[in-house]
């Protein structure tokens, strides 16, 4: 296997590096790497103590390299890649199925709890990523693994903050903080984040940018204190965005000026497309419609040609609750509660192209203008334009109670009981001009009145009791073992209907109940050339709960996914704790793996019998003196399909409402890159007492990858340079940093998703931020 071959040759690069080092006398280099304290096992211990494979960034790594949100925590993290629709995969296991509830395989957490609030990465102490199966403590049964965001906390102190960023683009950034001591034990903090600048993509039909930003987060923290170790945590957080943005605006395949996406793509790209040609056939056959109405599509990544520009508006009230009673010396009983209460409304051009000039002269259409539906009213338009509008509206609940143990002896504990509701409310409406106009006699009908369309409610019920058990076997070895059991409900009642509103509703139920667990044995050592060694072996069962297909009258539901994980790994510091090395190699037996998409407008998911993953993952730190730091990351990742029935290919569509078919047996998993790396340096000169000057670049390399399970396109490999220059005063006073982001302004794609058939079946492109550079100011006041 290939992942052998490249894995031999990295062991052996790094034996021989662990060997140089042991021959070497470790001498005092005066510099000492700071320990990252994590609650990944719902305990705090220290990041190198920790025996599961996580990446932990504190509050200084997240501003020093500019982490501001999801796209940019991939560069720091192995193995973790962000795609279309926010997609979040872990060591190749992600989201590849639409709708019906599907739970997510890589969960997002807010301070341990289960609803994680909207909005940019600001005011945090850390960021987790746990790799990973994770379900008896950690995540609400993910496959894949688990981010969680740690806030920061209100101080016994009074401190203020205030950041300030403007960039090309029009970009002005904002962040403040203000921490208040209300009384001895009450504590308060306010933090903010504003996010405004101008679209990154041009589009050249309006002469307008488009997917900007218009964004702001408040966030209200009060901690309270009732003596003793017993204390409580309400977090408030208010989200609101209005933007012009869309998922993606850029369209790939090959163009037709009749159809928009040509058939036969066969493009660099390799997308197979085309637009349902019954939608205009009677406006064709009329002479109504011109066949050559599109205009040629911009080639360049950054430039697109829409009719309509998008609009996202989004609006979110998250609120938490977290409450620690002591009960003695040796035991803490935790109750963490999170809700989140969210509406969403989007409207963008369907089709994502332009027909400015559409129809022909007729005796129906005189003026060359037809009256269609455009966002649900009749409007006379000259062109040919398709809209979509998309309207959500979703509440979230999940309570969690918790008791650990604190013995002095080598028996420990921790169990737990978690619930967790969501209920969301969606409707879409798609308007092409072809089947909603005034010369459709399904108007004259009544037939026709608010497009196509979509409804679906959905409820989602999780339960679970679980449990962690740790027993210290000697001194530095201790056996860990957890169960969880699970039980899903979920109910959707969900309708499509091609001709108007939705009246032939279907409704979906399943339940599914699991029991996962792990066995975890490590092991804290010295070797001949570290300081400290933690060397860990995990067996641990992955379970991702079943869903839904609304709508779909031929298969309900879709079954549950599993991963049987193995994994070995070491942490090491070495030279005096002026360097970390750590590394772990894992392999994945992956059962009734998820994967669907949309197929005549209704989602249909559905599973591949087995798949596997195995890799490798190295992470290194080393502070080589006081003023000198270098970060890197190397990722080895093999995937493949081993067994499956001939799936239906949803990026082709149907022949007379029946999916095409097509063997996906030794296929790679999507958005599973072979390899990635990352390479950060950073440099601080002592200008004199007072200032001090920090220089850092980052460097990130990803390999190519397939961007859906049936290989009929692959993404190539791309890269991206960040440079930093801050200027600061020694105290912690203030900073003023200059960077630039994608140096050599690098249009990668990051992720694809297909479109309906209703408008071509084309692909959607997720990309880099293009290049970005300016000016950040903080200050500090305490």
């Amino acid at each position: 296997m290939m992942l052998y071959k490249k894995s031999k040759v990295y062991l052996a690069l790094l034996a021989t590096y662990t060997a140089s080092i042991s021959a070497q006398t470790q001498q005092d280099v005066g510099a000492m790497l700071e320990e990252i304290i994590v609650t990944a096992e719902k305990r705090e211990a220290t990041l190198q103590d920790t025996a599961i494979a996580v990446t932990a960034l504190d509050a200084g790594t997240l501003e020093r390299s500019n982490i501001e949100d999801s796209l940019d925590l991939q560069f720091a993290v192995p193995n973790l890649m962000l795609g279309q629709n926010d997609n979040i995969t872990l060591r190749g296991v992600g989201q590849s199925v639409l709708g019906g509830g599907a739970d997510p395989a890589v969960s997002s957490t807010f301070n341990t709890m289960a609803i994680s609030p909207t909005g940019e990465i600001y005011d945090l102490e850390r960021i987790e990523v746990l790799r990973g199966p994770q379900g008896t403590l950690f995540g609400r049964n993910t496959t894949g693994g688990v981010i969680n965001t740690v806030s920061a906390k209100p101080t016994e102190t009074f401190s203020a903050d205030l950041a300030a960023q403007v960039a090309n683009f029009g970009s002005i950034r904002t962040v403040g903080v203000v921490n208040l001591p209300l009384t001895d034990s009450v504590y308060q903090r306010f933090a903010f984040n504003t996010v405004r600048r101008d679209g990154y993509t041009e589009n050249e039909f309006n002469g307008t940018d488009v997917d900007g930003r218009d964004q702001v987060s408040i966030r209200s923290t009060t901690r309270f204190e009732f003596g003793g170790d017993n204390e409580a945590t309400l977090i408030v957080q208010y989200y609101d965005e209005d933007s012009d943005r869309q998922s993606a605006v850029k369209v790939a395949c090959k163009q037709d000026t009749t159809l928009g996406c040509a058939p036969d793509t066969e493009d660099e790209i390799g997308y197979p497309a085309d637009f349902i040609g019954s939608v205009d056939t009677g406006l064709l056959l009329g002479g109504i419609l011109k066949p050559n109405r599109y205009g040629e599509a911009p080639s360049d990544y950054r430039t697109v040609r829409l009719e309509t520009d998008p609009t996202y508006e989004l609006e979110e009230l998250f609120a938490g609750l977290e409450v620690n009673i002591s009960l003695g010396d040796n035991l803490t009983l935790t109750s963490v509660t999170s809700y989140a209460d969210g509406e969403f409304n989007q409207f963008r051009d369907f089709d994502l192209a332009a027909a400015p000039d559409a129809f022909n002269v007729t005796p129906a259409t005189p003026e060359a203008a037809l009256t269609y539906l455009y966002d649900g009213e009749f409007q006379t338009r000259t062109d040919y334009a398709s809209t979509q509008r998309n309207i959500s509206e979703s509440e979230s609940f999940a309570q969690e109670f918790r008791l650990a143990s604190g013995f002095d002896g080598p028996l420990n504990f921790l169990v737990g009981i978690s619930y967790f509701e969501e209920d969301v409310d969606f409707w879409g409406a798609s308007y092409i001009p072809g089947l909603h106009n005034t010369l459709n006699p399904a108007f004259a009908a009544g037939l026709i009145t608010g497009g196509v369309t979509n409804e679906s409610d959905r409820t989602s019920e999780s339960q679970a009791v679980f449990g962690e058990v740790n027993y210290d076997l000697t001194e530095n070895l201790i056996l860990t073992t957890g169960l969880r059991y699970t039980e899903d409900e979920k109910r959707s009642t969900a309708g499509f209907n091609t001709l108007g509103e939705v009246t032939n509703f279907v409704t979906a139920e399943g339940s599914w109940e699991e029991v996962t667990g792990k066995i975890n044995l490590s092991w804290r050592t010295e070797l001949p050339f570290t300081n400290d060694t933690t060397v860990y072996g995990t067996l641990s069962r992955g379970y991702k709960g079943g869903g839904l297909n609304p709508g779909n009258i031929i298969s309900e539901t879709f079954d549950p996914e599993y991963i049987n994980a193995i994994e070995i790994g070491a942490k090491n510091q070495l030279l005096n704790n002026s360097m970390q090395l750590n590394a772990a190699a894992f392999y994945y037996d992956y059962k009734d793996y998820q994967v669907g998409g949309l197929i005549e407008g209704v989602a249909v998911n559905f599973n591949a019998e087995k798949a596997k993953i195995q890799g490798f993952e190295l992470e290194g730190l080393y502070l080589i003196t006081e003023n000198l730091l270098v970060n890197a990351n190397l990722a080895i990742l093999d995937t493949e399909i081993v067994s499956s029935l001939p799936l239906p290919n949803t990026s082709l569509g149907s022949v007379g409402g029946v999916p095409i078919l097509e063997d996906v047996e030794g296929n790679d998993l999507p958005n599973a890159p072979e390899s990635s790396f990352s390479l950060g340096v950073q440099y601080t000169q002592q200008l004199n007492d007072t200032y001090e000057l920090r220089y850092r670049a980052d460097y990130y390399w990803q390999d190519e990858f397939q961007g859906r399970e049936f290989d009929n396109y692959t993404y190539d490999a791309w890269d991206r340079t960040d440079l930093y220059l801050t200027l600061s005063e020694t105290g912690g006073r203030w900073e003023v940093e200059a960077f630039v982001k994608n140096v050599t302004d690098d249009d990668g794609i990051t992720g694809g998703s297909a479109e309906a058939a209703l408008v071509g079946l084309f692909r959607k492109l997720r990309l880099l931020d293009p290049r970005t550079y300016g000016v950040e100011f903080n200050y500090h006041w305490d």
